[in-house]
């Protein structure tokens, strides 16, 4: 009876262990630490994993979206930061957060990020601009470097309890089509649109 009680027990903790969520192992990246992470934290708290995606348009002078997604001991949750401030950042506020609901498709997020290499890729802070292209102006051909003015940029942030990465890309459907070899971007993208499928 006592070895089957043990049993049990040990059995328990393995479906315990194996129902929770595994987080790859990546490079912290600190080039461009702002305090963004520090005030993400200070805000959300201290999980296993916290993912954080904000979007801000220069155009509108203002945050499109900032989501914010957290997990502990295999449990997700959803919040929704509140943004009064395009400045949030630079004010170094707190972040105001509602909507804060358990979600069941934590995992799901968590596939599209390694299906699409978030934990590995570099984005625009090491690759910003495209190299020069072959184009036909008034019937004459230049090399052109694109660029491109008040578009959308978004910072994706990957924070435990021991590190961080930050990833930035700015106007990346710009920039993919121009740019169409340099795969991160492309990534980014598919990562968007798993996220919000149309």
């Amino acid at each position: 009876m006592k070895k089957l009680v043990i049993l049990l027990v040990c059995l328990a903790g393995f479906c315990q262990s194996f129902a929770q969520t595994r987080i790859p192992d990546f490079q912290g990246n600190i080039r461009r630490n702002s305090g963004d992470d520090s005030l993400i934290r200070s805000s959300v708290g201290s999980f296993d994993l916290t993912i954080a995606l904000r979007s801000f348009s220069y155009w509108s002078g203002q945050y499109k979206a900032y989501d914010v997604w957290v997990v502990n001991n295999g449990k997700w949750k959803k919040m929704v930061a509140v943004i009064n401030d395009s400045k949030l950042a630079a004010k170094h506020e707190p972040i105001k957060l509602k909507n804060i609901t358990d979600i069941t498709n934590g995992d799901e997020i968590l596939k599209s990020f390694t299906a699409n290499r978030l934990f590995e890729i570099e984005d625009d802070g090491v690759f910003a601009d495209c190299p020069p292209r072959d184009t036909l102006i008034n019937g004459k051909r230049e090399a052109i470097i694109h660029r491109i003015s008040d578009a959308e940029e978004y910072s994706l942030y990957i924070i435990t309890q021991k590190k961080s990465r930050q990833l930035y890309f700015y106007a990346p459907e710009y920039f993919h089509t121009y740019c169409p070899a340099f795969g991160n971007r492309k990534a980014f993208l598919a990562f968007l649109k798993a996220l919000h499928p149309k």
